[in-house]
């Protein structure tokens, strides 16, 4: 369809309309936006509050003294004695994890206290079948 010259010619007004339109209109949709938001969340309720991050202790079970000074006795199966600090002769038996991996990744979530670095040390060192923390 042929449309007529002067529907198609750049003039100083089309320019000037041109120009305020472009920044007028993503103006008017961004303060469009902020107002719709601000109109849905009063009818829902207000904003969601965040969830509040807990820490978990995940039960490191202990089954009985081990070390020199329990007289040698040795720990049952799936637990390895962890020795107290600084000490080599007596320690209490820990469960060993049951999986290859624990779960240590950050998140709003429960906090694992097997994620210590001190218990993944251990562990590592005496839990054959652990392989370490997965981030």
């Amino acid at each position: 369809m042929k449309m007529p010259k002067s529907w198609t010619t750049v003039t100083p007004l089309s320019r000037r309309i041109a120009l305020v339109l472009f920044f007028l209109l993503p103006l008017a949709a961004f303060f469009f936006g902020v107002n719709y938001q601000k109109m849905s969340e009063s009818m829902i309720g207000g904003e969601a509050p965040l969830p509040t991050p807990t820490t978990y202790q995940a039960p490191i079970q202990t089954s009985s003294w081990c070390g020199e000074i329990a007289g040698n006795k040795p720990c049952p199966a799936g637990y390895a004695c962890r020795f107290d600090l600084g000490s080599t002769t007596s320690g209490t038996c820990e469960k060993c994890p049951e999986v290859e991996f624990v779960d240590c990744m950050p998140g709003p979530g429960k906090y694992d206290s097997r994620c210590n670095p001190d218990y993944l040390r251990w562990a590592q060192s005496n839990c054959p079948n652990f392989k370490g923390a997965a981030y």
